[in-house]
């Protein structure tokens, strides 16, 4: 301590308390201006890192095969589907018959009435399939109409009533047309 007392008389009181005191202040600003700002960005990180630890828990966790196994599952699904919707569409040779049947449907249900197919050429064609539209004008009873849609929805191939149209022709009868819309095979499933 004697060091202090020799170093204390030679520069004096005054000048030791302004040392400490610009000691203090520049450990207040490094502390401001360096430790603070650089303890926040290691608290940051260390979020971060904690962050990305729980996401790769979950990925080791996570069993890919079974995700891979599930989606594989789910791809074969839809190709059983697709397989279904495209046996149950009509061929190209059996469209005569369908038009056919509908035609006989609609006999069935009163109405007298005169069949068409509509090619739809700018129509989406998908793995084979193609739409096709039947029109149907068609005159009867508002009831006979009635009839016949209620029984369209039975048919042994699927039909979408895409076009309806409805007006009166006298006091008793309507007339109109119906257009369905069906998706025809071009191709057998094996050769797509």
């Amino acid at each position: 301590m004697d060091w202090f007392y020799r170093l204390r008389n030679q520069i004096g009181t005054k000048m030791i308390v302004l040392a400490l005191t610009a000691l203090v202040v520049a450990n207040v600003v490094l502390h401001q201006a360096i430790v603070k700002p650089g303890t926040a960005r290691v608290k940051a990180l260390q979020s971060d890192l904690s962050r990305l630890q729980k996401f790769y828990d979950k990925m080791e966790l996570t069993d890919m095969d079974a995700i891979s196994g599930v989606l594989h599952k789910q791809v074969e699904f839809l190709k059983k589907k697709n397989r279904e919707i495209f046996d149950q569409a009509p061929r190209e040779e059996e469209l005569p018959l369908l038009v056919s049947k509908l035609e006989e449907l609609a006999l069935q249900s009163g109405l007298s009435m005169v069949s068409n197919i509509k090619s739809n050429a700018n129509g989406p064609k998908k793995e084979g399939l193609a739409p096709i539209g039947i029109v149907i004008t068609y005159r009867g009873s508002f009831q006979q109409v009635l009839t016949f849609l209620d029984r369209v929805p039975d048919f042994d191939k699927p039909l979408l009533l895409n076009e309806f149209e409805i007006r009166r022709v006298d006091d008793d009868r309507v007339g109109g047309t119906f257009e369905f819309l069906t998706m025809v095979a071009r191709a057998t499933h094996e050769e797509i």
